[in-house]
């Protein structure tokens, strides 16, 4: 059976919420990395000095990349989800409205 157009709504804006969605973790985790981790990281090379001080705070550092990188890939996901959800939409509503006024 062929989706309404008030289905086809709701699927779209589903899609929309659940980008939105992966657009706040992303900008959570961004956040958490970029200010609440990096201070860690700053306190610890401030405070513990030694050897493995260093080398503890380099993989720290490569572990806050790695989250940033996860984070800006989240963003690119969501964009990707919004795109295929107006592609999506649009083409729906196309054949819906040729549906309507088609003649048998």
């Amino acid at each position: 059976m062929a989706k309404s157009s008030l289905q086809i709504r709701i699927d779209y804006n589903r899609a929309i919420s659940q980008a939105s969605s992966l657009e706040q973790i992303a900008s959570e985790l961004r956040n958490t990395a970029e200010k609440d981790f990096q201070e860690s990281i700053s306190q610890v090379d401030t405070h513990w000095k030694s050897t493995n001080a260093s080398a503890y705070v380099r993989k720290c550092n490569t572990l806050k990349d790695n989250i940033i990188n996860s984070a800006n890939k989240l963003t690119r996901t969501a964009a990707t989800i919004r795109k295929i959800a107006k592609t999506t939409y649009d083409a729906e509503m196309r054949a819906l409205r040729l549906a309507q006024i088609r003649k048998y």
